[in-house]
């Protein structure tokens, strides 16, 4: 990912490493009612952390009625053996809703009634505006897109990353009649084809959306190094690891000394790095106490996480615009095209450039 921008992904982070958790607990752990609270409970956790991780559902839901199934065929339709998979599926269901409901009630709490559902509406606006994307490209200028934006954000082929994690995954399903095992390497397939799908046809395509399928992906591709330890699976298990080492050497390496290296390091005496950037910007926006707009929250990421408080830097909206104020650009990212930025830009000039990217326009009251 691009060093700059690795603070953003620190919910998908979490909410990755939660829902892993509750697959892992779900799958090594007795099947019992607390068992599946648990598991429940991290998943709603995990979208706290992150909402897309609503989707998680999906592999924990199709397990646990799959298991349902297989158990109830095994023992000739015994109806307590359904009723068991049917309880542990609700137990599941009531540990994802108390995290949500804490939170929830909180916000209810902290807001009022009256604001907490202005603020529901004015979030599901926002999740159909920016968690989907628009139906504009064709099917083959959406996946060259998407591979692109992929392979330029993250370093590797979202192909060869397909490829090695199901090569990956049937190997694991293949060498081993552990169910545990196969439980588990069936929940991250499931998961990672799961979310990469929603990132490839139905979202905005934002890199960050695909952030936790790169994670899945790679956790499958490392399920077989379980049977190295094991002696189950020696041969394969170091063969596949050795040849994926080798097919994405040259994205780590060009990431290492193109990317991470002249972010952290100048290699020119004459030249800063991008956390020297970051800073220069941070002192010169230090000095002013006026209103900052922001294009869009992307453009000041970096300054937001920066800055010593929260709240520095303003929305465009019908209601703030009017004022006079600085306004904020990284020209390495896209503009809106909405009325309200254009209405602000027409007054706005430039005042001071950061390395031929950050830019800092002027911008003057409007005129009633």
């Amino acid at each position: 990912m691009h060093h700059e921008q690795w603070f953003a992904f620190l919910g998908e982070l979490q909410s990755y490493l939660l829902a892993f958790t509750a697959f892992v607990i779900a799958t090594y752990c007795h099947p019992r009612i607390t068992t599946f609270l648990a598991s429940g409970v991290l998943l709603g956790a995990s979208f706290e952390a992150k909402e897309l991780s609503a989707i998680y559902v999906i592999p924990l839901g199709s397990m646990a009625l799959y298991m349902a199934i297989r158990s109830s065929v095994a023992r000739r339709r015994s109806p307590q053996e359904t009723k068991r998979w049917l309880v542990l599926l609700s137990a599941a269901a009531i540990g994802t809703l108390i995290p949500i409901a804490l939170f929830e009630f909180y916000r209810w709490h902290s807001l009022g009634s009256t604001d907490w559902l202005t603020n529901w509406d004015n979030h599901i606006q926002f999740i159909r505006t920016q968690g989907t994307g628009s139906a504009s490209s064709t099917f083959d200028q959406l996946i060259q897109g998407r591979a692109a934006t992929f392979k330029e954000r993250f370093n590797i082929g979202v192909g060869w990353l397909i490829v090695w994690g199901a090569f990956s995954a049937a190997l694991t399903l293949w060498s081993t009649q552990d169910i545990k095992v196969r439980a588990l390497t069936s929940l991250l397939v499931i998961a990672f084809f799961v979310h990469l799908g929603y990132w490839i046809f139905l979202s905005n395509g934002w890199p960050r959306y695909a952030f936790n399928a790169v994670l899945y992906g790679c956790a499958l591709i490392c399920m077989p190094v379980l049977y190295v330890r094991r002696g189950e699976l020696p041969i394969p298990a170091l063969l596949s690891i050795i040849a994926w080492c080798a097919l994405t050497h040259a994205s780590i390496t060009n990431y290492i000394m193109g990317v991470w290296l002249p972010a952290v390091r100048s290699t020119d005496s004459a030249t800063i790095t991008e956390a020297q950037q970051q800073q220069e910007v941070k002192d010169f926006l230090a000095n002013y106490s006026g209103v900052v707009y922001a294009p869009w929250w992307a453009h000041v990421a970096s300054q937001e996480y920066l800055g010593a408080g929260h709240g520095r830097f303003t929305a465009i909206t019908p209601a703030t615009l009017k004022g006079e104020g600085l306004l904020f650009i990284d020209r390495h990212l896209p503009l809106p095209d909405g009325n309200d930025y254009i209405r602000l830009s027409k007054r706005c000039t430039p005042l001071k450039l950061f390395n031929n990217r950050y830019e800092i326009q002027s911008c003057r009251a409007e005129q009633e």
